[in-house]
């Protein structure tokens, strides 16, 4: 079977595929922020889960309310 040459395959229009607008999470407001590594007991964890759901808030959000109140 005779191998086609690039010039003779037919051309095939590209998708197009926007770029986003900005790489990885959005931003929390006008100033960068840091992420933050902490180990937590599944304890810990239970407790600010349970609390977030009850405030209707993200596990982030309750975390950061929590911090909030401690350096106030």
């Amino acid at each position: 079977m005779p191998c086609a040459v690039a010039s003779e395959l037919p051309l095939s229009p590209r998708p197009h595929h926007p770029a986003p607008a900005s790489r990885g999470r959005p931003g929390r407001g006008a100033s960068p922020s840091q992420v933050v590594a902490l180990r937590l007991t599944i304890d810990e964890l239970a407790a600010i889960d349970a609390r977030a759901t009850r405030e209707h808030k993200t596990r982030s959000e309750a975390i950061r309310d929590a911090l909030k109140s401690y350096v106030a």
